[in-house]
């Protein structure tokens, strides 16, 4: 079987056809090509997205197993914080028993001792100091002065409930504090 050609290979038909088969042909491989380079970017992202999410469940898994395995521990801690919280919620609502003891040391001068004092009666303090003398008496008065004008006072008023001399003929003051 012979072939004739009736284009002349010279002739600019020939040559256009020649460059459009050619253009088609690259643009075929070309596209062909690309198709199967992104189709193995994807499959190679999707294999290690496969594998990061098997080592992601694999992790998953050892964190569960150490969270349940800490869980009594973390229940106990829980507790611990609690009864802490509880412990210290109770402290701040006591009564402050030696903080007003040492206001009401600040009242007497050195010679002065503290006979008693009664915390039974809500908001106010009773207390006795024994002094040898009337002019010791007079320093605690005047020291009850002194302190009442300053801010960190912690009483409204002290009152003198009574003064009695004793055999030894050393004072005794009982005194009244409210408390602010």
């Amino acid at each position: 079987m012979i072939k004739i050609n009736l284009i002349k290979q010279r002739s600019t038909k020939y040559k256009k056809a020649e460059f459009i088969r050619r253009l088609n042909l690259s643009i075929v491989f070309g596209s062909v090509g690309l198709f199967i380079a992104v189709s193995l970017y994807m499959s190679s992202v999707f294999l290690y997205m496969t594998f990061a999410a098997n080592a992601l469940k694999k992790d998953l898994k050892g964190l569960e197993t150490a969270y349940l395995g800490r869980a009594t521990e973390v229940v106990s801690y829980l507790r611990t914080k609690q009864i802490i919280t509880n412990v210290n919620e109770i402290q701040i609502k006591r009564f402050h028993y030696k903080d007003f003891l040492l206001a009401i040391y600040k009242l007497f001068p050195e010679k002065a001792r503290l006979a008693s004092v009664d915390f039974s009666q809500q908001g106010v303090i009773s207390f006795s100091a024994r002094v040898d003398s009337i002019s010791d008496y007079e320093v605690v008065l005047s020291k009850i002065d002194s302190e009442s004008k300053k801010d960190d006072f912690k009483f409204k008023e002290i009152a003198l409930k009574s003064l009695v001399r004793d055999k030894t003929g050393s004072l005794l003051a009982n005194l009244e504090a409210i408390i602010k």
